[in-house]
């Protein structure tokens, strides 16, 4: 209950649903709440807590995966990242400072996760500093994985963020492809056999569009069964053209599935 407590001095009580992982904080005194989270760990024992947006990342960098507090850029392999909209990472590594409380875990639904809080200034050498303060860790569930580098992030394998929630489960695609048609960007979001898609017109203008609609579609294919969009809509924030890039969200029913809360920021 004190954690739930805490959460709920960050955002109004009822935007945190029971039992939904959540990964927030005050940035430079703006809210960061991520739209995906996940505590990776790697098979050196290694662990990565991830909090993403459509267009920024927090990650922490613990040396293992227990209850404790561990204290950033102290010299024992703990390390906090912040890769902000522009690609440029600010870190714990240089004069940074901070520290990752891991107070409870368990398991819920037969996942596993952690909950806890932290805090941070990273540095972006010569540029800036930004401060991470109040951060809740809350049901963040663990995955076996691969830790990528924070420091280098790009993925030639990704073409931009993209993530939803797939009847309540979160759906975080490890690839995102984006393809053009003479008319149409289509963006491809897949994680083991099953695949988000979204069709959007090339010359498509900031708004927000019900689908299936002339030039607006998605598709759900779960294990190659293909379960088009009967019901939605597609929101297009921003699209410049010129440097072929575009971001919005999305939600909508196939005839047996839920998607919601989808976000894409991709290039194309």
């Amino acid at each position: 209950m004190m954690l739930l407590s805490v959460i709920c001095t960050l955002i109004a009580c009822e935007d945190v649903e029971d039992n939904s992982p959540a990964f927030q904080a005050n940035l430079n005194n703006s809210i960061y709440r991520s739209i995906d989270t996940q505590a990776i760990v790697a098979d050196d024992g290694t662990v990565a807590i991830v909090g993403a947006t459509s267009d920024q990342n927090i990650t922490l960098l613990l040396d293992v995966l227990q209850t404790g507090s561990f204290q950033l850029n102290s010299g024992e392999g703990h390390q906090a990242f912040y890769e902000d909209g522009a690609g440029q990472i600010y870190t714990t590594e240089s004069g940074g400072s901070g520290v990752v409380n891991i107070t409870s875990g368990g398991i819920d639904g037969g996942f596993e996760f952690i909950s806890g809080d932290f805090n941070f200034q990273a540095i972006l050498e010569g540029v800036d500093t930004v401060t991470v303060s109040q951060g809740i860790l809350f049901m963040v569930p663990i995955v076996s994985g691969t830790i990528e580098d924070p420091n280098d992030p790009l993925d030639p394998n990704q073409d931009g963020v993209f993530a939803a929630e797939i009847d309540g489960n979160l759906f975080d695609p490890s690839t995102v492809v984006a393809n053009t048609t003479e008319t149409s960007i289509e963006i491809n979001g897949a994680l083991g056999d099953d695949t988000i898609q979204l069709v959007i017109p090339l010359d498509a203008e900031i708004g927000t569009y019900p689908i299936p609609e002339a030039g607006f579609s998605a598709t759900y294919f779960i294990s190659g069964v293909e379960e088009p969009a009967v019901s939605g809509m597609i929101r297009v924030i921003e699209h410049d053209m010129a440097a072929r890039t575009i971001s919005g969200t999305f939600s909508f029913a196939t005839e047996n599935h839920q998607i919601s809360l989808g976000q894409y920021n991709i290039s194309y």
